[in-house]
């Protein structure tokens, strides 16, 4: 998995075919994790921000996210059925920490194999 970051801009780059878990670690200005005990935390990924339709979606709630409490991250999990088989190959994404802050937004890519 390859993630870059600018600003609040995140382009992930994920495998077809492979379990990916993306590790986020939220801090404050001061460098402080920000405890996100009882917080729910959602990812949307969908083709584009005008889409109605949603291509990934994992919560709290559904236990697609796991959340790390008082260290302050949280772990998306990709399952390798959740990019079997796509038919799409780019994407937009954003996290949301509900009540909280939106930590980054950006685009998704899906890196497709020959041999899967």
């Amino acid at each position: 998995m390859k993630i870059e970051v600018q600003d609040d801009q995140t382009n992930i780059t994920l495998e077809e075919g492979v379990p990916h878990a993306i590790v986020v670690q939220v801090r404050d200005s001061a460098g402080n994790a920000i405890d996100l005990t009882g917080r729910t935390i959602k990812w949307q990924v969908r083709r584009t921000l005008d889409s109605a339709d949603t291509l990934l979606d994992k919560t709290t709630e559904n236990g697609g996210i796991t959340n790390g409490g008082a260290a302050g991250n949280f772990t998306i999990q990709v399952s390798e059925s959740d990019l079997l088989d796509v038919d799409w190959t780019s994407a937009v994404h954003d996290v949301k920490i509900v009540g909280l802050l939106r930590p980054f937004q950006g685009t998704l890519t899906i890196k497709k194999q020959v041999s899967v």
